[in-house]
């Protein structure tokens, strides 16, 4: 019994990251349209990001369009280092089209904000840290709240973790049952009944009776 509940901590144990630790690059691999706002000048303007490509190697790299009603770049983003795993920088690295002085070819766009799971989708909340004096606030970027295909790796993980677990959980379940059967009779509450013991019967008395005799 103490083996299988050691076992079932270790998988735990191991398991536990792998299935709840959300990777930024699985977030935007599985998640490649974003819509969101922000506002210039205390103006708002709609604008939209859609995902071209996640390198997992390494750090890591995202490849995203951007696009406003007057904008369309190219970012490169990853995870910003010695920051929580959600902490995301996109900069600017191709320009297809500027016509207005909120993003300017000639000028540094930087973005730096958090991933959060909230209400079923992600939001990107963000602030524009490059130009360093900017007019730009309140830039949020959601995904749409539909929930994404799994990956087939990812469902046979779930699956065999599934599988695992019950199977696990039944073997602790007979050992905890077979302890509390073999506590109970060493303690005297259950008692051992021998099968010939059960089964024995006594066999009727036989007499040898002649006729004319009478037995008192």
């Amino acid at each position: 019994m103490h083996a299988s509940l050691s076992v079932l901590l270790c998988l735990i144990s191991f398991l536990l990251p792998n299935v709840f630790g959300t990777s930024w690059k699985d977030v935007f691999e599985d998640n490649q349209r974003w819509y969101g706002s922000y506002y210039y000048n205390e103006e708002k303007f709609k604008c939209s990001m859609s995902i071209y490509h996640v390198a997992k190697e390494g750090l890591g790299t995202v490849y995203a369009g951007f696009t406003d009603p007057d904008t369309s770049i190219e970012l490169e983003g990853g995870h910003i280092l010695n920051e929580p795993n959600l902490t995301i920088q996109f900069t600017k690295a191709t320009v297809y089209m500027a016509t207005s002085n909120r993003i300017q070819p000639n000028q540094d766009f930087e973005l730096t904000g958090k991933l959060n799971f909230k209400n079923g989708g992600w939001e990107y909340r963000a602030n524009v840290t490059r130009p360093v004096n900017n007019s730009f606030s309140d830039f949020v970027l959601n995904t749409m709240k539909v929930s994404p295909v799994p990956h087939t790796k990812d469902r046979s993980l779930q699956i065999g973790l599934t599988i695992g677990l019950s199977l696990l959980f039944a073997f602790v379940g007979v050992g905890i049952m077979v302890g509390l059967v073999v506590w109970g009779v060493r303690k005297g509450y259950i008692r051992h009944v021998a099968t010939s013991y059960k089964n024995f019967k006594n066999s009727a008395p036989k007499y040898n009776v002649k006729e004319g005799d009478v037995h008192m």
